[in-house]
């Protein structure tokens, strides 16, 4: 898996792999984007290999994971897990590993988009 990612030049990093993320994964699959996804629940595993999408099983907020991703070439980020503290956590993490990547980022309260623009979500979504 690891071989295939760093073939990728600007792959989309897709943290999350719940209705969101499963959803957005399809669409940039479907456009023939290189793209990942970083999953933490070792139970959807089965799901992702049905998918056929390049993925890692791991915590998008662990600096490791993002990196083995290829963050480091990434176009961008896409902060699509459950919580709004985790989505802010990812933003921030993923902007101190690179400045350059853009990180689009899921608030689920709309008081929420403020705080993750401030965190360096260069753009803020609400499902």
């Amino acid at each position: 898996m690891k071989k295939e990612l760093a073939k990728f030049e600007g792959p989309y990093i897709v943290c999350g792999f719940g209705r969101i993320g499963k959803s957005v994964a399809e669409g940039l699959q479907a456009e023939g984007f290189p793209l990942c996804v970083l999953e933490s629940d070792q139970e959807l595993e089965g799901d992702l290999k049905d998918s056929g999408h390049l993925y890692l099983i791991g915590d998008a907020t662990d600096e490791a994971v993002l990196q083995s991703a290829g963050l480091d070439r990434a176009k961008a980020v896409l902060a699509l897990l459950a919580s709004d503290a985790d989505n802010l956590f990812l933003t921030i993490t993923a902007k101190e590993l690179s400045s350059s990547v853009k990180v689009i980022a899921r608030a689920s309260e709309e008081k929420v988009e403020a705080k993750l623009k401030r965190g360096g979500a260069d753009k803020v979504v609400s499902p």
